[in-house]
């Protein structure tokens, strides 16, 4: 029987492409797995990101108030008199005057307590 006659430097060429191929093959499921766990991360983080609440300072029912924004609901009455307003003033808290913190609240009633 004749059977195929394979060099040494052909096998040693299927060999090491076999090889590369392999080490090819794990380089790219480890990126892959890397890029989706950065991914998943990134995803979970922005899960995360909780949208703090705005405040909306205004007249209601003859009081300064403050309301969570998009609440019916006063959360707290101000030690601001409304009879002592100038009217532009007045206007801003009838149509209500939005801050980012309570701490811009506490601010805004020490400014017009006085």
């Amino acid at each position: 029987m004749g059977g195929i006659k394979v060099s040494k430097k052909v096998i040693l060429y299927i060999i090491g492409g076999v090889i590369f191929l392999m080490m090819y093959s794990v380089a790219m499921l480890q990126t892959g797995i890397v890029i989706g766990r950065a991914t998943a991360k990134a995803q979970a983080e922005s899960r995360e990101i909780t949208v703090k609440p705005h405040y909306i300072v205004k007249e209601y029912e003859g009081a300064i108030r403050v309301f969570t924004e998009g609440s019916d609901a006063p959360m707290r009455v101000l030690n601001i008199s409304i009879e002592n307003l100038r009217q532009s003033d007045r206007e801003k808290f009838i149509d209500g005057i939005r801050l980012e913190t309570l701490e811009d609240v506490t601010q805004l009633e020490e400014d017009f307590s006085s």
